[in-house]
């Protein structure tokens, strides 16, 4: 069977376990399936582990059943959970397509680096101009080391982001165009070498 599926919750930071091992949780038969069902149970954080486990496995089923209603509420949820959670959410968060675009645009925000960086790579995957545009905006002004990870992330988006680079060789920020080459080389190392 498969592990990633919304059937199934992972609890990471419920109990020590072993470095690379995960606590499966299967959910209750009962679990809801519809859309509104689903964000009754996304706003259900309370009552400690139980809470948790019933909110991440709401998010991964609306993340399955890509209901663009759903896109926001989910997203907006991925960014109170724990790393473990968040990650796995954004992941799916793609699933919603142009839906979930504002809310991840939002999510580069976030005080918290995995929320940035969880944000950054689900947009990178929709290679829409405006997620283009808002991950190379976090690659000029991200405070912390993590603006290699974005550049990454920019290499995984490929040529399309070649037009938002060049535009901004030479801005006058701080080791901008540092990060310009870094992003420019990932591109590159995608396939699109001709194109760099």
């Amino acid at each position: 069977s498969d592990v990633c599926s919304s059937d199934l919750a992972i609890a990471s930071d419920a109990a020590q376990v072993a470095s690379g091992s995960i606590d499966l949780t299967p959910l209750p038969e009962s679990t809801p399936r519809t859309t509104d069902e689903l964000l009754v149970l996304l706003d259900d954080a309370t009552a400690g582990r139980g809470g948790r486990t019933r909110r991440l496995a709401a998010a991964l089923a609306l993340c399955d059943l890509a209901d663009p209603r759903a896109a926001r509420p989910v997203v907006a949820a991925a960014l109170k959970m724990s790393r473990g959670e968040a990650v796995r959410v954004l992941a799916g968060a793609v699933k919603f397509g142009d839906a979930a675009q504002p809310a991840l645009i939002a999510g580069l925000a976030s005080s918290k680096t995995y929320l940035r960086h969880g944000c950054a790579l689900a947009l990178a995957l929709a290679r829409s101009d405006e997620a283009i545009q808002a991950v190379i905006a976090l690659l000029h002004s991200e405070p912390t080391e993590l603006w290699h990870e974005i550049a990454r992330a920019i290499g995984q988006i490929g040529t399309p982001a070649l037009v938002w680079l060049v535009r901004d060789v030479g801005d006058p920020r701080p080791g901008s165009d540092e990060r310009i080459a870094w992003a420019m080389a990932h591109v590159a190392a995608n396939g699109g070498a001709p194109a760099v």
